[in-house]
């Protein structure tokens, strides 16, 4: 089993301060983010981190993103309640992609 972390977001704010903790608790960290050339990314990558580009409408991406990894963090922020919202239905694209067994976990 793999001992990576991936995470969602990894450049921002919340996403980043996990990937950090994942660091410094000795994980391996696959941040994913849009912009693999942005300074937080580059922050990362000098802190330890693998960063991988990939969009949550680009299923193909996150299928590269989600290749090998222990656990999967998600920190997407969600402002409403509404199935249309996006940070929503981007978790609903990762649910679908990593199968019903880790849907029903998460």
């Amino acid at each position: 089993m793999s001992n990576t972390i991936a995470v969602v977001g990894a450049t921002g704010q919340q996403g980043g301060s996990v990937a950090r903790a994942c660091i410094k608790a000795g994980w391996k960290v696959r941040g994913v983010t849009r912009k693999v050339d942005s300074d937080s990314a580059k922050a990362l990558i000098a802190e330890g981190a693998e960063v991988i580009s990939a969009n949550l409408n680009d299923e193909a991406s996150l299928i590269k993103a989600f290749e090998v990894f222990h656990a999967l963090v998600h920190s997407k922020t969600i402002a409403s309640n509404s199935r249309t919202n996006s940070g929503c239905a981007s978790r609903l694209r990762c649910h679908k992609l990593l199968g019903d067994d880790h849907h029903q976990r998460s």
